[in-house]
């Protein structure tokens, strides 16, 4: 408690030694981090977001903007979730706490329409060079024949060009 609190930073600042500096300081650290700690736990703040002012006033040994206390509670993993100075706001991290994901930002919509025709081009040359490898057909020839109105007997014939052996041909298919 705040006067647990107080006794340890009284003992810490007459410590005579520098072990039993560390020593003192070790268990002071101990001690704030416990009451902190138990400040966060409280289940009317489920967030686990304190102001800085409302974590000084708790322990009460910390003057305004103790860097000793904003180390105590960088070193717990609490990071200022928002605002500066006594109205900063706190919050504590755990592994199992659910926490506000911080928000990316995103890219405006013509850099990503560029990324996205960018990624396609790519996707379509390399297919078409796989097919053109592969099969001996383009993308290209293959979208026309997908498309294509299916050959009739009148443009079979246009094809044969006059040549007996097409026209033959066209007559078995379409005739």
């Amino acid at each position: 408690m705040i006067s647990d609190l107080l006794t340890l930073r009284k003992e810490l600042i007459s410590a005579a030694d520098d072990q039993d500096v560390a020593d003192k300081k070790a268990e002071f650290n101990a001690q704030v981090t416990r009451e902190i700690e138990a400040l966060f736990d409280d289940p009317q703040y489920p967030q686990r977001r304190r102001s800085f002012s409302v974590i000084r006033k708790r322990l009460g040994v910390f003057d305004e903007n103790d860097p000793d206390l904003k180390a105590i509670l960088f070193s717990m993993g609490a990071r200022v979730h928002k605002g500066e100075g006594e109205g900063a706001l706190w919050e504590l991290i755990y592994p199992d706490t659910p926490t506000t994901r911080p928000t990316r930002r995103k890219r405006p919509l013509l850099v990503r329409l560029g990324l996205a025709a960018l990624v396609c081009a790519v996707l379509l040359v390399a297919g078409n060079t796989l097919m053109v490898t592969l099969l001996g057909t383009s993308l290209r020839d293959l979208a026309e024949g997908l498309i294509a109105p299916p050959p009739t007997l009148q443009s079979c014939l246009t094809d044969a060009n006059g040549t007996m052996t097409e026209i033959l041909r066209c007559n078995q298919t379409h005739g």
